[in-house]
């Protein structure tokens, strides 16, 4: 306790490991920089009272996200339906032919904000840096737990409008300054194609929070 270390990381590196990985890169990792830790021991904690302390964090933060969720969808006027995850949705457009299944490939457009409406990430804004459809292989983690499960209801053709509560996407993380910690995520998803995916499919270098 009280040691301190500085740790250096090439982006670079960090971006092809997450890129062979099939995860989106966050636009903050900017290439041929370093990001910079600096750590200090201030205590020592056995990995059972650890889990302990993020199950009380984890229970406190899912009742104030349904709160603000519910608030939400009371100020916009929207009936959503709710799996048992306690991710929110609704299916704009059905869609056609079958549901993805895990291993699959799925191609998709989308755009991603926080709940006070703050746009984060989209595929559909050259600003953006990676306007093009995004593949991810379901069920692999390629991607926040409340895209895999959402985008696995969905259909080839198919818009929905998903409402992530923190639990499901980053939890106390922030992966981005504009995407603070334990933030509601809400998700404008089309699904352009799905098939069959022998091998993991390399995601694009896009410049994305995952």
């Amino acid at each position: 306790v009280g040691d301190s270390a500085v740790i250096s990381m090439s982006i670079d590196s960090m971006r092809t490991a997450m890129t062979k990985r099939g995860q989106l890169v966050p636009p903050f990792l900017e290439k041929r920089k370093k990001l910079i830790y600096e750590v200090v021991m201030v205590s020592i904690k056995s990995d059972s009272v650890i889990r302990k302390e993020r199950e009380v964090q984890a229970q406190g933060q899912q009742t104030i996200d349904e709160q603000k969720l519910q608030e939400y969808f009371t100020k916009n006027n929207l009936q959503p339906t709710r799996a048992a995850s306690g991710l929110y949705y609704v299916m704009s457009a059905p869609g056609s032919g079958n549901t993805p299944k895990p291993g699959q490939a799925v191609t998709v457009n989308y755009t991603g904000k926080t709940i006070d409406g703050t746009t984060f990430d989209t595929n559909l804004d050259p600003q953006f840096g990676h306007a093009e459809p995004f593949t991810f292989v379901i069920g692999q983690g390629q991607v926040i737990q409340g895209w895999d499960e959402g985008v696995a209801m969905m259909r080839k053709g198919g818009k929905a409008k998903l409402f992530v509560p923190s639990g499901l996407a980053y939890g106390p993380n922030s992966p981005a300054p504009t995407v603070p910690p334990n933030s509601i995520l809400i998700f404008d998803v089309e699904v352009l194609k799905i098939e069959d995916a022998e091998s993991p499919v390399a995601a694009p270098a896009a410049p994305a929070v995952q």
